[in-house]
């Protein structure tokens, strides 16, 4: 892919900036959930009452969490990268252009948000598995 002035120009003000700051929201809010869902795990699901198998889903959803924010910190890695390559030329160990980095964090990105959603229908199937067994 040539890379020209206005390419230069377009690649940074909408395709980074704007993945930059979609990855850092998303992680700010999937850290956040992660810790409320920490926090309030007892008192919501009751976890140390909670079926055996509502406690595994619960701990899968976390699991699922901590992906996620590994998956978007490598998509904001990798778009860090393309607008070094595209700024720079060049960086250290990374031979691709800076369109296939680009398109690697996109990857990642579509990955942490689909890793979310399991999160969200993990947690949804634990809550109504502990309210169902509470009543």
């Amino acid at each position: 892919m040539e890379t020209t002035d206005a390419t230069v120009e377009k690649f940074l003000k909408y395709d980074y900036a704007e993945t930059k700051d979609l990855l850092k929201t998303f992680i700010t809010l999937a850290s956040a959930s992660l810790v409320l869902s920490l926090t309030f795990a007892e008192k919501v699901i009751g976890f140390s009452r909670a079926a055996p198998a509502t406690q595994t889903i619960l701990f899968c959803s976390w699991l699922l969490f901590i992906a996620s924010l590994i998956l978007a910190g490598l998509g904001l890695c990798f778009i860090a990268a393309a607008a070094g390559k595209i700024l720079y030329g060049e960086i250290p160990l990374l031979t691709l252009n800076y369109y296939s980095l680009a398109l690697i964090s996109w990857v990642f990105v579509l990955l942490a948000g689909t890793s979310y959603v399991g999160v969200l229908v993990a947690l949804t199937i634990a809550a109504a598995q502990a309210i169902m067994h509470l009543g």
